[in-house]
Order: C-alpha cells, then sequence, then structure tokens
C-alpha cells in the first residue's frame, strides 16, 4: 500500500513571546505549542569557550516568589566574571552585583529566607584552573545588587602545595540546597597526576554554621567529573560520571567517559554507598565509548521519594529510579526520540516532564511516560543552532510550581542568556 501524504494547513494556539502576540503557522505534522514569555536577559553575551553552557550538573537559574534569578558570563573577560540579574513581578530583568570572578559557571542557590547564594571555583591567579571553591551569600531576601560576603570553603592547596583529598579542590563542582537550608557542594577533589582518585563534599552545617568536609570516595578506579547534587530531609545524593584521560582515544580530547555512578549518605551518617548506574568499560572499546558520548543528564528526587537520574548515550536517553535510600537501580527508556540535553522537572501536582533539546531545534516539554510533545521556545536561527537549556527545581531551592522557568544557553555562539516562563497548567 503506497504511503499518503496529507498537507493541512494549521493555525497554532496564540503564543506570547517577549511580551509580543505571535499566532504562528505551520504547513504539516503538528506540534502544539504551551503558551510562554521569552526574553533576552540583559546585553552581555556569553562566552562560548568554558561559558555559561558548561557544565549540565549546575543550576544556573532559580525562582521563588515573584522573583527569578540568572547570570551571564561575558564574552572576552579574563578571568571569567560572572554578571548577576534578577526579574521580579514586573518581568523585567534588571542587573545586579557583577564583581564576581570564575573559572567555570558557579551553581546559583535560593534559600528558605529569599537569600541568594553562589557557589564556583575561583582562580588562585591567571591559571584557571588553579583555585579554590568560593561561597558567596547575598544578605537581603530577593536582593542581588549590594555586594555579597565572600567565604572560601575549601583549602588554598596551591601556597602549601597540599594535594590531599581533604585539601585539593577542583573546578568540577556541584551544589544544591535543601529545604532547611543545608547546602551540599560536591567536587572532585584529586587530579590523577598526584595518584588518587575520588571525590569529596562540602556540607553547611544550619547549626553550627560552618562547612564540613566529608569524603564521598578514595577509591575510584579512574577519575570521575561533573557531580550533580541533591540534598533531601534524610538524604545527600551526588551522581558522577568517568572522565578518564585515555590517550588510546583519537583527536585533542583524550577522555573516556565510560561509566555513571551514584553516592548516598544518610543525613544520621558519615559513610557514603556506592552503586553503579551504567558501566559501558567491560562491553566497548575506548574508541567505542568515545562515540556513544555518554553524558549524566540530570538528578532529581521527586516529592514521593523516587530518586531519578537521566542518562543519555547513542542514541538513547535512558531513565534510571530507586526508592530512597535503596542501592538497586530500575531502568527504562525516557523518550523515544534522541536527545543532546535533557532535564527532569516536577509541577507543583507532583506530575514529572522532560525538558529535550537537539540542536537546530526549539526546546521540547514532554509529559513524563508519554511520547506528547509541546514546543516551549521561540528561538531565533542563531540561538537554535546549539541550544543548551537548565530549568529552576527543589535542587536549587526553588518550590514546585506550575510555570516551568528555564534559561537556554549556547555552546557555539557568542550570544546573550534566554530566559523562559512556561505555563504547564493546560496538560492534565
Amino acid at each position: 500500500m503506497a504511503r499518503r501524504w496529507v498537507l493541512a494547513l494549521i493555525i497554532l494556539p496564540t503564543v506570547l513571546v517577549s511580551g509580543s502576540v505571535l499566532t504562528l503557522l505551520y504547513l504539516g505534522i503538528f506540534t502544539p505549542h504551551l503558551p510562554f514569555v521569552q526574553s533576552e536577559v540583559g546585553t552581555h553575551a556569553n562566552a562560548t569557550d568554558n561559558g555559561a553552557w558548561w557544565g549540565a550538573n549546575i543550576p544556573k537559574i532559580i525562582h521563588k516568589g515573584n522573583y527569578s534569578f540568572t547570570y551571564a558570563l561575558e564574552d572576552g573577560i579574563t578571568p571569567r566574571k560572572a554578571f548577576l540579574y534578577s526579574r521580579d513581578s514586573s518581568g523585567v530583568w534588571q542587573e545586579g552585583f557583577s564583581n564576581l570572578l570564575f573559572s567555570r559557571p558557579p551553581s546559583i542557590l535560593i534559600d528558605s529566607r529569599g537569600i541568594v547564594h553562589l557557589i564556583g571555583y575561583v582562580p588562585f591567579d591567571s591559571a584557571e584552573n588553579e583555585g579554590w571553591i568560593m561561597h558567596y551569600n547575598f544578605t537581603t531576601p530577593y536582593d542581588i545588587t549590594t555586594a555579597p560576603i565572600g567565604t572560601n570553603i575549601t583549602a588554598n592547596w596551591k601556597a602549601t602545595s597540599n594535594y590531599a583529598p581533604e585539601s585539593y579542590s577542583s573546578y568540577y563542582v556541584g551544589a544544591a540546597i535543601g529545604v532547611d537550608d543545608t547546602i551540599l557542594v560536591a567536587y572532585t577533589n584529586s587530579i590523577n597526576n598526584y595518584g588518587i582518585s575520588c571525590l569529596g563534599a562540602k556540607i553547611f552545617n544550619t547549626t553550627t554554621k560552618s562547612w564540613e568536609f566529608s569524603s564521598i570516595s578514595t577509591t575510584l578506579p579512574s577519575r570521575y567529573c561533573y557531580p550533580f547534587a541533591f540534598v533531601t530531609e534524610e538524604y545527600f545524593y551526588v551522581l558522577a560520571i568517568e572522565d578518564e584521560e585515555d590517550h588510546t582515544i583519537p583527536g585533542d580530547h583524550p577522555y573516556r567517559f565510560g561509566a555513571v555512578k551514584c553516592f548516598q549518605r544518610a543525613r544520621t551518617s558519615t559513610s557514603w554507598q556506592e552503586s553503579t548506574l551504567i558501566d559501558l568499560n567491560p562491553h566497548y572499546s575506548s574508541v567505542e565509548i568515545d562515540e556513544l558520548n555518554l553524558e549524566n543528564c540530570d538528578l532529581y528526587v521527586d516529592s514521593s521519594g523516587i530518586v531519578h537520574a537521566i542518562v543519555r548515550y547513542g542514541p538513547f536517553v535512558r531513565h534510571y529510579y530507586k526508592a530512597e535510600g535503596a542501592l538497586t537501580w530500575q531502568e527504562n527508556i525516557a523518550t523515544v526520540k534522541s536527545f543532546q540535553w535533557v532535564k527532569l522537572w516536577e509541577r507543583a501536582d507532583g506530575k514529572l516532564f522532560l525538558i529535550c533539546a537537539n540542536y537546530r531545534s526549539q526546546i521540547i516539554l514532554i509529559p513524563f511516560g508519554s511520547n506528547k510533545e509541546y514546543i516551549i521556545s521561540n528561538l531565533s536561527s542563531e540561538h537554535r543552532k546549539s541550544p543548551v537549556p537548565f530549568i529552576a527545581s527543589l535542587r536549587s531551592g526553588s518550590p514546585l510550581s506550575a510555570t516551568l522557568e528555564l534559561v537556554v544557553f549556547s555552546d557555539s555562539l557568542v550570544t546573550p542568556t534566554i530566559a523562559l516562563s512556561v505555563d504547564t497548567s493546560i496538560i492534565t
């Protein structure tokens, strides 16, 4: 039987973008749009070299009450400088304090009082990969205009030549905050040149008001980086991916991304437990592993107590899940299509969604467990070339909502930060 193609003129629902109303027409198969507001955040264009898009594990937008906060990492400024922005109920982005230097994009968090926190890697000098992890907190709720208080939460290992796990820190840093304002900072605290492979954490104790070191692991078989962090009422979680130097891989980036591990620690304990979600190393050569392009996309613990991890490799986006406290993971396919970037978002009613993006595409929202897709952006051809999305979620202190807040950066073009507010209430 011959396939028949039918073309239909379809008028899409009205979509609010950057304060204007667009009526969009498409020929062909209909992909519905959700109502959204899209805006450019300020005038600073983001760098592409280790710019704001870098680090899928880093929270880069927060939203609480009527306020949203994010940043831009200006192109051409060395060392990297963060320009902070806030938006209130007026919908207008305002530039805030902008004199903080970071080697890589910082985590942005918000606590129960509305105080904004930044946690990132600050270089000691001109060497961007030699520095310490700094914590900056503003002092007035929902205000980022005055200078924050800065505290170094790891040591100056360069001054003392101390590369021990208790002292050394790298720019592979991820952070999260709990509902009780406990902050977890997870980071790679070894480099293989010094003969050890380990992960460490600093935890802000809300009772003693101090940062406490916790060794996650000192016995890893290879280096693990890009750690996601998550804090619940009972547990700390860290999800990290192998990033091991391997010169059997051709090209100018000889690093093997071959396994993803999760580490968890009961908050009443001092010991971390390790579980492996996927390990490609026993099954594929280093060259084959490089071609599969493994990435840990997201870590999230939902309001019902289920731990979720989203992992992409090859054409697959996989979903791993388990109950809090368990070590055994279940696994299924997260999407029927291949996506380059994927985030998991929970709405106020507990319904889960995937936020997905591909090269040269708009941002897509998929109700979790379904094949239904919704377009949630109107990116220009420039922004659409390589859109990397980041969402406001519980990890960063952003309460659950019916409105999805996200920012989009480019990993190949010098472009401003794009902000999106998406009304998901029509999806039941």
